[in-house]
């Protein structure tokens, strides 16, 4: 995805360098405007539709390959994917000399990014563990204390800019797992709840899961052209990156809310009612996965957007995998607890927990936002202040300005 939206930005800013060639030119340099994190409509455009190819592959193969495995086996079944993917590599390899590359140069490669953003997190961690300034001097004066990463040699201005960025939206993803633990159980807490509801026109419980990529497919389109328009010409300004995330975690919260009080009415009819078939309708979870499609397009899709256009050259790889691996994280924090606190805590009990979570998590979420516009602000004035590094990572300032 970073690589599509690189090739997207540099076409983007080709269009609007030819449109100026004849015009007005900015003194920014070269440098200055790679540094300076930008999110063009282009951009924008290309992560909502990126996530719509996603969810029409999903949906692709939600209905194709059952199909093909019940008439032609499993081996067809396998194969067909196989084909398409190599037919999908063929085409893309076939452009392989128009697209965009970004060399390491003299901002060196992901491997040595990683371990600077590795070095800078451990010695503001240390940082955060002196109980007082002077306890801190006299760690970093004791002969066994390594130097501070800003004052060594082996490493440029330039590359101590980019890991400082790249640490700066480690906080902002930090509260992403607590979405995506709640977000995949649709695949496993709300099936087993749809077995146990009637089925309507057929509807096989496994076969809900088509409505959310159906659902993500009508709602890109509709919130690109016609919704985030719509608020932006209330409001007067542009609907930032975390003020749509943290909607999206609201929505969130009420679909599991919701499921919760569909999961009390279920288990009241099963004690009221000694027939075996529900007569709660499945169609009554469309509520909370239609709630969950928004909080996703809100959330997943935006992060996409606020990752790439705020993380420096050289680590907009590294930021979207780091941003990939908070779903990994929810799925990890979502089996401990289904293996210990929620294993034998009523289903109903269970939902709104999920949602109490999500909500806890959001408030954490607007904090985090108002230290990031904050820290935005003061970048404006090229110059990262002790607040902006200290109030999330650690107590000591930065010692470097952004020139």
């Amino acid at each position: 995805s970073a690589f599509g939206a690189d090739q997207v930005a540099a076409q983007a800013a080709t269009n609007g360098h030819d449109s100026e060639h004849n015009g007005s030119h900015d003194d920014t340099t070269e440098h200055e405007a790679d540094e300076e994190p930008s999110s063009s409509l282009e951009v924008q455009a290309f992560f909502a539709y990126f996530y719509f190819c996603i969810n029409l592959g999903a949906l692709a193969s939600i209905f194709l390959v059952p199909i093909l495995k019940a008439r032609y086996g499993f081996g067809f079944a396998f194969l067909a994917p196989t084909i398409f993917l190599f037919f999908a590599l063929a085409a893309f390899l076939s452009k392989r000399k128009e697209y965009v590359h970004h060399v390491p140069g003299q901002r060196g490669s992901l491997g040595s990014m990683f371990w600077l953003c590795g070095l800078l997190l451990y010695q503001r961690i240390q940082q955060w563990w002196s109980s007082s300034q002077s306890e801190y001097q006299s760690i970093q004066h004791s002969p066994s204390s390594p130097r501070r990463v800003e004052q060594s040699n082996e490493w440029t201005t330039q590359q101590l800019q980019d890991a400082n960025r790249t640490l700066q939206i480690l906080p902002v993803l930090s509260m992403l797992p607590i979405f995506w633990m709640l977000y995949d159980q649709q695949g496993s807490v709300w099936t087993l709840q749809a077995s146990r509801m009637k089925l309507t026109f057929g509807i096989e419980p496994e076969q809900m899961n088509v409505i959310n990529p159906v659902e993500i497919l009508l709602f890109i389109p509709l919130f690109d052209k016609c919704i985030y328009p719509s608020i932006e010409r209330l409001v007067g300004h542009p609907f930032p990156h975390l003020s749509r995330m943290a909607w999206g975690m609201l929505f969130c919260a009420l679909a599991f809310f919701v499921s919760g009080v569909l999961e009390s009415i279920i288990q009241d009819q099963e004690a009221n009612d000694n027939d075996s078939v529900n007569s709660i309708s499945i169609l009554w979870q469309l509520p909370q996965i239609t709630l969950l499609a928004i909080a996703e397009i809100l959330l997943s899709v935006t992060g996409y957007d606020f990752c790439y256009s705020n993380s420096s050259t050289s680590c907009k790889a590294l930021i979207m995998a780091l941003f990939l691996m908070t779903t990994a994280g929810g799925d990890f924090f979502a089996g401990i607890l289904y293996n210990g606190l929620f294993r034998d805590m009523n289903r109903v009990t269970v939902m709104h927990v999920c949602g109490g979570l999500m909500l806890l998590n959001l408030l954490l979420f607007l904090r985090v936002a108002k230290w990031w516009n904050r820290c935005q602000a003061q970048l404006q004035a090229r110059t990262v202040t002790p607040s902006c590094e200290g109030e999330v990572m650690g107590v000591m300032k930065t010692e470097i300005e952004l020139t």
